[in-house]
């Protein structure tokens, strides 16, 4: 924002000191305002979106006193009313309370449009504005004074004599002042007479009930408009205004009537006329300040100073904010000015405490605050099982990926889910940045394929990726998504890296299989349940669910030919000597907490006792799980059968046609006593016996 020296300094004593290192820099003997090409310096101030109140003249000079200890001095002037009152020509009604809760205006007839004085057309163009005519000029004038946008209407352009503030209809139309016709919509606040909207709320006037040469009579505008609401119509019109710079930031409630008055009293010395009596206002909502308890005690503690209690209230009085009183001998109220909406708790009174005393000032170490070992520091439990899972990944050569959390719903719906897919629960955004962002993420799947694509179209063809990431589903109508903390994991290509001593294949099912099932050990669930999934995100048969109690914890598999196309991959084959095969891309989503949830530290003695082998080969029918055969062997004997391992299984003859020989490996051992032959002959033979009865076997010989 354009910051006129000599105009800063009406309000409060201000020096550049810059200027006179440019004096003393000056050419040939120069004064500064010739080089300058000005006798008003300009400074450029950068205004952070939170300090909506330096956003004008006078609240940076009160800022600048502050820091300074100056005098701050609010622009004088007097407002001479005449006639009868206002109110009698002039009706308001507001019709959405929420998005206008003040409006107040004043009536001045016979006045006379012209060319505003030299002094005020230099003030204005200093602002980089276009001088228009002396009304026009003041209502700028005072927004760039005060903050507060204002608007003059000419009074005899209003049909039926009244403002009315409301909703836009659909399709309505208005021609704004930068001699546009603009679509409205009912997201769009409107000034209105009684026939047609004249302005649009908080960002630009029509030119219907423009002032212009011929205007004797005008109706001046000032109000508080909802931020939101002038934000949601500036971006619709794509239009933005240095007034709807102002309202979006939100402008101060009660600035309302003194910029009312600046405003009208400079027009009268300007441009004669006759201020009618009172203002018109529709106040529905009062302001009410907010207080804030501030502890000085606590300041200290996070600054890590020793500033005295009477320092800290003086920062904050010269800042404009009120000392009311102690809530207590260790507290102080401070109520919040109306100027100041960024300030809403007490943290924020800390920060304006600092930036006034100086950051420099302000030691770099804190010898308020306790000292904390790390090593005495134990994060927490979830916090552990996400490093843990990290170091354990890390470990077996995966590397973790970091992405954001918006993808492009249309990705999802190109999949064909079926309609009760927990992918299609989507949160989609009601503004987004971009197509490519316009839905929460339902799962890790969308933005691990996208890595894999970055990757294998720059030749880095054999990857191990993981994300710990949220996910999140769309809840109850009215209510915020549902988030979800899921652990995604993608393979594709060599198993290992390629060399004389080592096998060249691609990563197959068993190699991912096992990645879940090692993962499932080390959390520490013995219990789970494999089951084959439908999915058309997977190849048909090639995917598996995992769940624990009946709730599915797990989904993986091997990616669908059409998702794989999808994302670009189907024409990349896999690199390996003499062979062109294509490329598989494995993936799997596991639920998190509910993992971690289940993970159990379990400690046992070392086993005193050895452990017996027998092994065991089973012909039968194809479609049987081994699952199945292998939680019923642990279970047939859970006292004495320690492990089983399913070790072999072969297709052929003299397998019959339609069977297949499985070979498990089952250990033996007693936590009491060392086990006979015999005991163990007896119990291997009464295990197959078993298996032959339940799942119609044959156990070879």
């Amino acid at each position: 924002m354009k910051i006129p020296v000599n105009w800063l300094k009406e309000y409060t004593d201000f020096s550049l000191d810059v200027l006179k290192l440019a004096d003393c820099l000056r050419e040939g003997g120069l004064p500064v305002e010739t080089i300058e090409g000005t006798d008003d310096p300009v400074l450029e101030v950068e205004v952070t979106p939170n300090r909506c109140d330096c956003l004008s003249i006078f609240g940076v000079a009160r800022q600048v006193s502050a820091i300074r200890k100056g005098k701050l001095h609010f622009p004088s002037f007097q407002v001479n009313e005449t006639g009868e009152m206002a109110k009698k020509t002039v009706r308001v009604s507001i019709d959405d309370r929420k998005d206008c809760p003040n409006y107040s205006c004043r009536l001045i007839s016979n006045v006379k449009v012209g060319e505003s004085p030299e002094w005020l057309k230099k003030r204005i163009e200093s602002l980089g504005l276009r001088s228009i005519n002396n009304v026009v000029d003041v209502t700028n004038y005072v927004l760039f004074e005060l903050g507060h946008p204002l608007h003059a209407f000419d009074f005899q352009r209003l049909s039926g004599s009244m403002i009315i503030v409301r909703r836009a209809k659909s399709g309505e139309k208005i021609k704004t002042i930068d001699a546009l016709e603009r679509t409205l919509s009912p997201e769009i606040l409107v000034i209105a007479d009684s026939e047609k909207p004249v302005a649009i709320a908080g960002i630009m006037g029509g030119t219907d009930s423009e002032v212009s040469s011929s205007t004797t009579s005008i109706l001046l505008e000032s109000a508080y408009f909802n931020p939101s609401i002038v934000r949601k119509g500036s971006k619709i019109l794509k239009l933005s205004t240095e007034a709807s710079y102002r309202f979006e930031r939100s402008v101060d409630p009660l600035g309302i009537e003194p910029a009312l008055n600046r405003a009208s009293a400079m027009i009268q010395e300007l441009a004669g006329g006759e201020i009618r009596k009172g203002i018109v206002s529709v106040n529905p909502k009062p302001f009410t300040p907010l207080k804030i308890s501030l502890r000085p005690e606590k300041v200290n503690s996070l600054l890590g100073t020793d500033i005295k209690t009477s320092e800290m209230l003086d920062i904050l009085k010269r800042l404009g904010f009120r000392i009311l009183k102690n809530a207590s001998k260790k507290s102080v109220s401070v109520e919040v000015p109306s100027f100041r909406p960024d300030v809403r708790k007490e943290i924020d009174l800390v920060e304006e405490i600092a930036q006034i005393r100086g950051y420099a000032g302000i030691p770099s170490t804190n010898p308020c605050l306790p000292t904390l070992s790390p090593e005495k520091r134990m994060p927490e439990p979830f916090l552990q099982a996400e490093a843990a899972t990290r170091q354990l990944l890390t470990g077996w050569g995966f590397n973790e990926v970091l992405n954001y959390g918006l993808i492009d719903f249309k990705k999802i719906e190109s999949l064909n889910l079926p309609s009760d897919h927990p992918w299609l629960k989507v949160s989609k955004l009601l503004s987004p940045l971009t197509e490519e962002q316009s839905c929460l993420r339902p799962g890790l799947f969308f933005e691990l394929m996208a890595n894999a694509r970055l990757n294998v179209h720059r030749v880095n063809q054999n990857l191990r990726l993981f994300e710990l990431g949220n996910v999140f589903h769309a809840g109850k109508k009215g209510e915020v998504p549902v988030e979800q903390k899921m652990l995604g994991l993608l393979m594709t290509g060599r198993f290992g890296n390629s060399g004389w001593r080592k096998e060249d294949r691609q990563i197959d099912f068993f190699d991912f299989k096992g990645v879940i099932e090692e993962l499932f050990a080390v959390f520490g669930v013995a219990e789970y349940r494999l089951e084959t999934l439908s999915d058309p995100v997977f190849q048909p048969g090639l995917a598996l669910k995992a769940d624990i109690h009946g709730k599915t914890v797990a989904v993986f598999g091997q990616v669908s030919q059409k998702a794989v196309d999808l994302y670009e991959l189907g024409s990349f084959q896999v690199d390996l000597p003499g062979t062109s095969e294509n490329r598989k891309i494995w993936f799997g989503e596991m639920d998190f907490k509910s993992l971690e949830a289940t993970r159990k530290r379990q400690y046992r003695f070392l086993p005193r006792y050895p452990a017996v082998r027998q092994d065991i080969a089973l012909i039968i029918r194809k479609g049987v799980p081994a699952d199945d055969l292998l939680k019923f062997v642990k279970s047939f004997s859970a006292e004495l059968i320690e492990r089983v391992e399913l070790f072999d299984v072969y297709e052929g003859p003299p397998v019959p046609q339609g069977s297949v020989s499985l070979a498990f490996a089952v250990s033996y051992r007693s936590n009491s006593r060392t086990l006979t032959t015999e005991e163990v002959t007896e119990r291997h033979r009464q295990l197959g016996k078993e298996l032959e009865q339940r799942f119609g076997a044959q156990v070879r010989k």
